[in-house]
């Protein structure tokens, strides 16, 4: 009866770490390759969640090339006024 037991908690106890160390393959510099606007985005992990950061985009800036594009159709308005570089994506 205790091989069973202990067998059970060992098989718990891989799936679980296995499940972890999956989901932590998407944490690092990732690329867009499809589209007209190419991005590059940071993907963390902070308190459990999961966040994208947008490091780069090929039309983050305006037309002088030096001043950052805003979001002006984000729907918070304190988001609107800050460049979008700056902006974190919602935890996944």
């Amino acid at each position: 009866m205790k091989k069973i037991i202990f067998a059970t908690l060992l098989l718990l106890v891989s799936v679980t770490s296995f499940a972890q160390q999956a989901a932590d393959k998407i944490i690092g510099n990732w690329e867009s390759i499809d589209g007209e606007v190419k991005l590059k985005f940071e993907i963390f992990k902070a308190d459990g969640l999961y966040f994208g950061k947008l490091l780069w985009a090929s039309n983050m800036y305006e037309a002088d090339g030096k001043t950052p594009k805003k979001d002006f159709k984000n729907p918070i308005n304190l988001c609107k006024t800050a460049p979008e570089k700056t902006l974190l994506t919602l935890p996944i």
